[in-house]
Parts: structure tokens; sequence; C-alpha cells
């Protein structure tokens, strides 16, 4: 099973560009400035939050804190209350807080505290809960990839996830950037049972061959589990090196880095393109 660091680093390396649409969007804010804030603070416990920005609206400061949840822990709203706490005594400002969650079903975290001299509490947004449409036609392939984990309003699941295929490849900057947002949309697809379609439509895209008769790529699939790689995560990561190969604009070594993978496992998939190519004997 996908562990959930993994959905968070994900999360985490794509959202530093579309925080101002998600606080606009989800959060209600509409701040005139917006500054982003260190989140390493000396008493963290082991804890850092996932965001913590200054807003400035018509001259009013303010913090915005974002933290983004795939499950519903038991204590989440002690922690929402410590890290209340820290932000007050550092920056001695008000703090609107938000924990957006991104796990299946509906989120079972206490969002408020009510004792006598203590009241506290927190937003919680639920992605599952809000219109894809919100994110589907932004022009930041970062901020499309949030349509896979939102609420498809009865429209065909398969619709949607191609429609998200066309904007990612509209507004990826070149094919290196498209695979690894394809690799990131199939992990995160997972997380809405999605993963079977998203792959069946990521190897429609153009510039595929089906790869899935292959022997050598079962035989990949099952060294990829034996390795502690889920099935979807090989099959998305030999997709997008299979399009960059077919491409040639990138050197083996570049196609390495950005899909994080070794040479040698590059140099594998391009042995079976050649091999696929061959004219039959």
């Amino acid at each position: 099973m996908k562990k959930h660091q993994d959905y968070d680093k994900i999360l985490r390396e794509n959202l530093e560009r579309t925080i101002p649409a998600i606080l606009e969007k989800l959060c209600g804010l509409h701040p005139d400035k917006l500054e982003s804030l260190p989140t390493a603070f000396p008493r963290t416990r082991e804890r850092r939050p996932d965001f913590l920005l200054k807003t400035t609206t018509q001259g009013v400061e303010k913090l915005a804190h974002l933290e983004f949840q795939t499950t519903s822990p038991a204590g989440m709203v002690f922690r929402m209350l410590d890290y209340y706490s820290m932000f007050l005594s550092v920056y001695k400002l008000p703090v609107d807080q938000f924990v957006i969650y991104i796990g299946k079903g509906k989120p079972a975290m206490i969002s408020h505290i009510d004792y006598p001299g203590l009241k506290f509490s927190f937003t919680i947004i639920n992605l599952n809960s809000i219109d894809y449409e919100l994110f589907i036609n932004a022009d930041k392939p970062e901020e499309i990839i949030l349509a896979i984990l939102s609420d498809f309003k009865n429209t065909d699941s398969v619709n949607v996830i191609r429609r998200i295929l066309y904007n990612l490849r509209r507004y990826a900057v070149d094919d290196s950037e498209l695979g690894k947002y394809l690799i990131q949309l199939e992990i995160l697809s997972n997380l809405r049972n999605l993963q079977p379609q998203t792959i069946q439509q990521i190897e429609a895209m153009p510039l595929t061959y089906d790869i899935t008769t292959d022997l050598r790529y079962q035989q990949g699939i099952e060294q990829g589990i034996e390795q502690g790689i889920e099935q979807g995560e090989y099959r998305a990561k030999h997709h997008a090196i299979t399009i960059l190969l077919r491409k040639n604009k990138l050197s083996i070594a570049e196609i390495a880095e950005v899909n994080d993978v070794s040479i040698d496992f590059v140099i594998k998939i391009q042995n079976e393109i050649n091999d696929s190519n061959l004219p039959a004997k």
C-alpha cells in the first residue's frame, strides 16, 4: 500500500505554486499581499507545519496555516492548538488555520475544543466535496492535478481523467515536466480508487504503445513489487520514461533524474523500445 508520506511529498512539491489559488478558492482568503514564513521552530517536537504564510488584507496582517491530511488523527485538534500557540508566541498575530483533507471518505477528526477557559477551533476542508471544475481549467499543472482528488459531480470518471490529461499536456512546459505530472497523477489517483482508469487513459495518450503484453515489462512489474514498488507506480514511471525516450529531447541521465530512477532502469526501457521496433523475422 502506498505510504501516506508519498502522497504528502507529491503535494508539498506541487502546492507552493498553487497556495494563492488554494487560499482564495478553498479558504475564502483574498490577501493583497502574501509572504511565506519559515516552518522550522525551536520547540516543534519533531513537528513542522506544511505551509505557513503571512497575509496582508487592506493593511491587516494575519497568519495562514495549512495542513494537508490523508488520515484523521485522533489528536489533530491538539496538534493544531500547539501550532497556534507556537505561531502566536513567535509572530504575535492571529492565525487562520485550515486542514485540507485529501483522504478517502469523510474526515473523522475533531476540529474544536470547548473547555472551561479554552475555546479553540480550526477549519476542515474536505477536497472530496469540492467541485473538480474549480481546478481542472487552471493554467498550472500543479493545480490541475488537484481535480483528481475533488468531487466529480456525477461526471463519468474517465471523462474527467481525460480532461485532466488534456490540460496537463496543454500547460506542461515540456515532455520532461509532463512525465513528472503523469506519475504524480497516477499515484494520487489511488486515493480515489481511480488508479486503473488513470493508467489506462495515460497509456492511451499519443506516442505510446501497448507494453502491457511485453514479457520483460511483466517481469519488471514483478521485480518492482519485490522491491516494494507498487504496480501502478511502476507502470506510470515506465510510461513517462517511454514518452521521453521517444521524444528524444533529453539524455538518458536527464530522464533518470527527472523520474527519480536509475540510469540502468532507463536503458532497460530504451532496449525494450528498440527491440519492439525491430522487423519481424
